[in-house]
């Protein structure tokens, strides 16, 4: 799969919760509606046969942005049965598995705890990798 074809999934499940990144509102909830995953897997079935047995490592996975993305992929990865490896890297292992735990159990993700800028690179292959990293002080606009 082409980094364009991960792109197209990115800003797909990002166009389907509303999300316009010309305009960024200043609240977005994290919490995915049910509804919502509904709409997300039927729009997005299409692509999970190029996710089949991948690894994806992704940067700000707790962050804005990164807990609606990760929480998709890991219903997407659920309800179609992709044997889908996401590997991410956080500040603080510990919060992001509380999160992530508390919002979807069993969910199977590896935490490489770390900052981008210093950060032991996973020994796995990895088939993609999404920077969705951020100063944790970024100013929204």
């Amino acid at each position: 799969m082409s980094s364009i074809k991960i792109w197209n999934i990115l800003f797909t499940i990002l166009h389907l919760f509303g999300y316009n990144l010309h305009n960024t509102p200043h609240v977005i909830f994290t919490m995915i509606s049910n509804r919502d995953i509904q709409y997300m897997l039927n729009h997005l079935s299409g692509f999970s046969d190029s996710l089949h047995s991948k690894t994806i490592f992704i940067t700000g996975g707790t962050g804005f942005i990164g807990k609606w993305l990760v929480e998709c992929m890991l219903h997407l990865n659920q309800s179609n049965k992709l044997n889908l490896q996401l590997i991410l890297l956080t500040r603080n292992e510990g919060s992001a598995k509380k999160h992530y735990d508390s919002v979807f159990p069993n969910n199977k993700l590896l935490y490489i705890e770390g900052d981008v800028r210093n950060f032991h690179y996973p020994t796995t292959k990895v088939d993609f990798i999404i920077h969705g990293a951020t100063d944790a002080s970024a100013i929204m606009n």
